[in-house]
């Protein structure tokens, strides 16, 4: 009786763990196809923007002479309202998919977490050698 049990048992925690792999296999599939839809999104956002620079918007950007700031001051300073519109829904957007990405993974919950304990750390410490640390 107790062999028949032990059976039973052993077939049933089997049986949940071909279940569980199914479901993890399942979440991973659309987790992909998630990103797979966010990419070519954020592409034809990047694209439609892209395709409103002048010639020099796009040469400040290839400017190899200035520093990133400059160019970012440059830049952003070159923006018309219609350019600076797109850029503040590209953002909205890209953090949008960011936190749903966080919020429908497995993980995300440690994700935050991490990232918030990584930003309380931060405020106290300077970047990097590009950001003029260290």
């Amino acid at each position: 009786d107790q062999v028949q049990t032990k059976n039973q048992t052993r077939t049933m925690n089997k049986t949940q763990a071909k279940e569980q792999s199914q479901l993890k296999e399942q979440i991973q599939v659309q987790e992909k196809s998630a990103v797979k839809e966010q990419t070519q999104t954020k592409e034809q956002v990047r694209q439609k923007f892209h395709s409103t620079l002048s010639e020099d918007q796009i040469g400040i950007l290839e400017n190899k002479e200035m520093t990133r700031s400059q160019k970012r001051k440059a830049f952003m300073g070159s923006l018309n309202d219609e350019q600076r519109s797109m850029l503040r829904e590209n953002n909205a957007l890209r953090l949008q998919q960011r936190n749903e990405i966080c919020d429908n993974t497995p993980l995300g919950d440690e994700n935050k977490q991490m990232m918030q304990y990584r930003g309380a750390n931060s405020e106290n410490k300077q970047g990097g050698k590009r950001n003029g640390g260290r």
